[in-house]
């Protein structure tokens, strides 16, 4: 049967093919305009997944600073543009900054890239620093303009007279299109900058627990596990949104994927927590952030005191440097070496490929404890002593 349609439904019918026609045309125009962008990948939901050398979580970040180094507006007036990045110890001030500088565009812009640290900085003079950096790029016919960038990590301030000097010397040095990056924990660097400071922190909560739970249970589907997973999220709440106590412990939990064995490290991790927190008013990640000792806890059944002093990295030492225990040996109580000695915490992937080491110091008695005059607060709850050794077949 003929469909006829009457006046009115031929011209809605009109009315509606000339939107689509519009919109079709608009949508060419916008795919074009997209086009012309480069492609930012989907962070953290998707590609640390499938990718095991991306940056997690700091694409806004990194495309701040990308705008910042790619712009010249510096160089019509002969200054240096310099952007300083504030942010606590290992929060990825380093990693982010190496991932920049690895960026094509980052490249072709800049002649040659050297990396400074605050020790190689008490001349502040650039012309005698030249031997001292670390040179990350070089090639000389990549820019017109023979641009250079410094990036120059600092631990903590930087006196105005030194600065003042470096950079003059600088300025005297460097073509005027020329930038630097300050890196430091300190918030007082933020006054040194001729670009608004970029203060890094630390993951959301929500990012967090998604980078815990990619490392925790590796190519294991998690929603196979609902019980552990529920688990994991309680897990990461007392871990203080820290990178290397994210890898450390879920590093531990994923050779073991059982309900109880991850029960036992949450009860570990909360008596860890609560009792800095009752005795020091602080996490233990915030303690050891400004370099004070904790008392670490463990799983094994023992009478021996664990005090880990000390976190640090090296830059991709060689397997015969590194140390053959590692911090999840000492906390699942498979190694209870006495005395002092250096443990494997985590081994980064991804530039700079920074290796961290902690220092922990084990003892029969309390005579390495240097946090408190009174210990057997700690020693309740099984928070230094432990608590029976960990096997599946047992009951936590």
């Amino acid at each position: 049967m003929d469909l006829v349609l009457d006046a009115g439904s031929c011209n809605n019918l009109d009315k509606m093919l000339s939107s689509l026609e519009r919109m079709i045309g608009d949508m060419q125009e916008f795919v074009m305009f997209l086009g012309s962008y480069p492609r930012i990948s989907q962070q953290p939901y998707d590609a640390y997944l499938f990718h095991d050398q991306v940056m997690f979580g700091r694409q806004m970040e990194k495309e701040t600073i990308l705008s910042f180094l790619l712009c010249r507006e510096a160089a019509r007036n002969g200054s240096l543009g310099v952007l300083p990045i504030i942010g606590p110890a290992r929060v990825g001030k380093s990693t982010l900054v190496e991932h920049v500088c690895l960026d094509e565009r980052v490249r072709r812009r800049f002649s040659s890239i050297v990396f400074f640290s605050g020790n190689d900085l008490n001349g502040g003079n650039l012309a005698t620093l030249k031997g001292s950096g670390v040179i990350k790029h070089q090639n000389l016919a990549s820019t017109p303009h023979g641009d250079s960038l410094a990036v120059i990590e600092l631990a903590g301030d930087m006196d105005e007279e030194t600065w003042r000097g470096l950079y003059t010397s600088a300025a005297s040095h460097l073509t005027p299109g020329s930038k630097i990056i300050l890196t430091s924990r300190s918030e007082k660097i933020a006054s040194l900058g001729t670009a608004q400071s970029l203060v890094l922190k630390f993951l959301s909560q929500e990012a967090y627990w998604y980078f815990f739970k990619t490392a925790a249970f590796g190519s294991t589907d998690p929603g196979e596990h609902p019980n552990l997973a529920a688990l994991g999220m309680e897990i990461v709440v007392h871990m203080n949104r820290s990178f290397v106590a994210a890898n450390t412990v879920a590093s531990l939990l994923r050779t073991n994927l059982d309900t109880r064995f991850w029960r036992r490290v949450l009860r570990c991790l909360r008596d860890f927590a609560s009792k800095h927190l009752s005795m020091f008013g602080e996490h233990p990640t915030n303690l050891l952030q400004k370099d004070q000792p904790v008392y670490m806890w463990t799983m094994a059944k023992t009478s021996n005191v664990v005090v880990m002093r000390d976190i640090y990295h090296e830059p991709s030492p060689k397997i015969s440097e590194v140390p053959r225990i590692t911090a999840q040996d000492v906390l699942s109580g498979r190694v209870m070496s006495e005395g002092t000695f250096q443990a494997v915490a985590w081994r980064s992937r991804i530039p700079p490929c920074y290796t961290y080491l902690v220092s922990f110091i084990v003892s029969r008695t309390d005579k390495h404890a240097v946090l408190a005059p009174n210990i057997s607060s700690l020693m309740c709850g099984g928070l230094l002593h432990g608590s029976p050794a960990i096997s599946p077949q047992a009951e936590y």
